[in-house]
């Protein structure tokens, strides 16, 4: 079996499209117009329908076919007054899914609870199908679900950063969505050139991939049965063909000393320039 045959599981990220992102972007550039317009008709090709932005994305796509792209986007608590409009005018040719806030923790004071309230409202209205909230740490995760009924999760996952997996059956008892993202780690792991970042952790992953850090990264992610689907980043379309292309291999373990706790390493936005 290879990944095109789950390509219900993945979701698009949409971040390379309108802004510079990502580690392994070495030419510092969105991803061309012309090369947009490949991957959309690609994707259209094989019917992998799930994309996922954010207000700050600069995601700019008109699409030809109304209601066949699925989207989900990030708002911040910021637009809580605009939310419906952003949402009515933005999202108008798409179906939108999920509405994930950005910033949760801010749901942990009264404002937040107005803004979740907000969302409720609207999604009671059929404005977008679930709400969800887009994290970076487990502590304030547990905070919300103990206190806010959500319906996704998307969360960083990988073969190094590991952190969550203690919360993942917790999550799934209360009928949460599991969407991991980050699940190359902005492509550090599939770069064993990278000088930026000596660290034995990511050290130790590139001697055990033996040039299949693709596949091992993919298979991590499918092998985690809590897991609902994957967001994926690409610089064009070669790579997701690629990410497609790869085969699912069976009886795969991934040793624990791979894992690392070092947030220097597994949390981009402590990254230095």
């Amino acid at each position: 079996m290879i990944f095109k045959d789950l390509k219900n599981k993945f979701i698009l990220g949409t971040v390379q499209f309108g802004k510079a992102y990502g580690i392994s972007n070495l030419k510092k550039k969105p991803i061309s117009l012309n090369e947009k317009d490949r991957i959309f008709k690609y994707c259209k090709k094989i019917v992998l329908r799930h994309l996922d932005s954010a207000e700050d994305y600069n995601f700019k796509f008109k699409p030809k076919n109304k209601k066949f792209w699925i989207i989900d986007t990030k708002i911040s608590s910021e637009n809580q007054k605009n939310l419906k409009k952003i949402i009515q005018e933005k999202y108008k040719d798409f179906i939108l899914d999920t509405v994930y806030i950005r910033n949760p923790e801010k749901l942990l004071n009264k404002s937040g609870a107005k803004l979740f309230e907000s969302l409720l409202e609207l999604k009671k209205k059929k404005f977008f199908k679930k709400i969800g909230v887009s994290v970076y740490d487990i502590r304030s995760l547990n905070k919300l679900i103990s206190i806010y009924k959500i319906d996704v999760v998307q969360l960083p996952y990988n073969i190094i950063d590991r952190r969550f997996e203690k919360i993942f059956y917790k999550l799934k008892k209360k009928k949460i969505l599991i969407y991991a993202r980050s699940i190359f780690l902005q492509g550090l792991l599939l770069d064993d050139t990278n000088i930026k970042f000596k660290k034995n952790s990511l050290k130790n992953f590139h001697k055990f991939a033996q040039n299949q850090q693709l596949s091992l990264c993919l298979n991590f992610v499918k092998k985690n049965k809590f897991v609902d689907k994957y967001v994926i980043g690409i610089q064009n379309l070669k790579n997701l063909e690629q990410i497609l292309n790869t085969k699912i291999k069976s009886k795969l373990s991934y040793p624990k000393y791979l894992a690392s706790g070092d947030k220097k390493l597994i949390d981009p936005r402590l990254w230095k320039n």
